[in-house]
């Protein structure tokens, strides 16, 4: 945490900062699509001079082009073969994969069991 000699949680700034560039981003792409990529390339720079782990949030864009992932306009997900779910980028054609596995608890070794 930096800024303790003046009180300021500067890494609290800068997260609100990076969830507010992403929700922009997600808001102004339909109209400007290079504004929209600007949003995230700002957040992802935030986040990086302040070693910030983004988290969820990197499944909100497109590590190629910057674009949001909206569901049926910027991204097409599919689950191929039962065991990936990929997603494509439909602004710069990219493809990411992952893999679809049982759940973890933070910090444990072993899935979580379904009841």
């Amino acid at each position: 945490m930096r800024g303790k000699e003046s009180g300021i949680n500067v890494d609290a700034i800068a997260r609100a900062r990076i969830e507010i560039l992403f929700s922009r981003a997600v808001r102004v792409f339909p109209e400007n699509p290079a504004l929209g990529a600007r949003y995230i390339s700002l957040g992802r720079k935030i986040a990086l001079r302040h070693a910030i782990r983004l988290g969820k949030m990197r499944e909100l864009y497109c590590k190629n082009c910057n674009s949001p992932r909206i569901p049926g306009v910027t991204a097409k997900y599919r689950a191929t073969g039962g065991q990936f779910l990929s997603v494509s980028c439909l602004v710069c054609g990219e493809t990411n994969r992952r893999k679809l596995g049982e759940r973890r608890e933070k910090g444990a070794k072993t899935p979580v069991k379904k009841p």
